[in-house]
Order: C-alpha cells, then sequence, then structure tokens
C-alpha cells in the first residue's frame, strides 16, 4: 500500500482523487471492523478501539506520503553550486 501513492502520481490521477481514495477506503475498513469485531476476535471494546486506532494512523500515513509525492513533482528544479573534491591546494610562491 505504501506505494499507492507513487503508482496513482504516475497513472496521472490528481493528488484530491488519491486523498478521496483513502478516506473512502479508511471509511470502509472502519465500518467492516465495526460490523465484523467479534469474528474478528476483537471481544473487548479496547481491542477494537486500538484496531481502529492503528487503522486511522496506517491511512493518515497514506495521505501524508500522497502528499510527499505530489508535492515533490510540483518543486522547481533549484539550480546548485557544485562542490569541487578535494578542494584546490593553494599555490606556492616560488623564492
Amino acid at each position: 500500500m505504501r506505494g499507492l501513492a507513487q503508482a496513482r502520481f504516475q497513472q496521472g490521477v490528481l493528488i484530491d482523487e488519491v486523498a478521496r481514495e483513502l478516506m473512502l477506503l479508511r471509511n470502509t475498513l472502519g465500518e467492516f471492523l465495526w460490523q465484523n469485531a467479534p469474528g474478528l476476535g476483537l471481544t473487548e471494546a479496547r481491542d477494537l478501539r486500538d484496531a481502529l486506532r492503528l487503522t486511522g494512523d496506517f491511512f493518515d500515513e497514506l495521505i501524508a506520503q500522497a502528499i510527499l509525492v505530489y508535492a515533490a513533482s510540483l518543486r522547481p528544479v533549484v539550480p546548485t553550486r557544485g562542490s569541487i573534491w578535494p578542494p584546490r591546494r593553494p599555490r606556492r610562491a616560488k623564492p
């Protein structure tokens, strides 16, 4: 899933569409967890809360990754000075 943002960017999908896809998937997975909690072994409220929190954190990370991918693509190229290595040695004065 972590490569989703890069793949969708390369397919030409806009960032708002990627974010919407991730939000819908997050909501769908949350509903699934609520409806199937006992069958998944989430018998206590604390277990369900932890599963929902981890799911939310995961999707927050995916949305942040999508923002980074799209922001990096819009970043202008900045000219920089190339470093000269090793640095030049000063010339010795002739006696």
